[in-house]
């Protein structure tokens, strides 16, 4: 699972990548977009539990583990 934190370049880029082949705006091409760009860009490995959101079968479980947290602006 993948948790991305962008700057401004990235943000930009994202406005201008192309959309791909399966109709979607990807982030990796955004971010390679970047770097072609002289952006740079750091990775941090990390092991911690995350919620899985990848189809829609996992609504319901994100959902109900999420029921008793308050969003916070």
């Amino acid at each position: 699972m993948n948790c991305w934190a962008v700057t401004p370049e990235i943000v930009d880029a994202c406005r201008r990548v192309p959309m791909s082949s399966r109709g979607e705006y990807e982030l990796p091409e955004a971010v390679a977009l970047a770097l072609r760009e002289g952006a740079t860009v750091s990775a941090v490995r990390m092991s911690l539990p995350v919620l899985d959101l990848s189809t829609r079968a996992d609504v319901a479980n994100v959902a109900s583990r999420l029921a008793h947290v308050e969003a916070r602006p």
